[in-house]
């Protein structure tokens, strides 16, 4: 399309800014996009980081607290082989865990 020179260069000017905001536009949603995929994989990164320290700071927890369970499983085991009667035991821990133990080893 021939225009005049002065109405050329307004067309051309015209053409360079629509193109211009286009390219905006484009590189504003490709720039949101690449942003997104980097934040759900930083995201993502971060919870397993955090999940595996709470699983390992929760496996140690659960760890301990299974050590002391069989602890007092052992040493109720002993007291009954040194003859104490459920009762004495009882005094010492809990009814039901000394009963529990008791079930437990007679299955065997």
């Amino acid at each position: 399309m021939l225009l005049s020179g002065f109405n050329q260069e307004i067309y051309e000017k015209g053409l360079r800014e629509e193109g211009w905001e286009a390219g905006i536009a484009e590189g504003r949603k490709a720039g949101i996009a690449e942003g997104r995929e980097a934040g759900i994989a930083e995201g993502r990164e971060n919870g397993i980081a955090e999940g595996r320290e709470e699983g390992y700071r929760e496996g140690i927890k659960e760890g301990v607290e299974q050590g002391k369970a069989e602890e007092k499983e052992h040493a109720i085991i002993n007291m009954l082989d040194l003859g104490l009667s459920e009762e004495q035991i009882s005094q010492k821990y809990s009814k039901e865990l000394v009963e529990q133990v008791l079930r437990e080893t007679t299955k065997i």
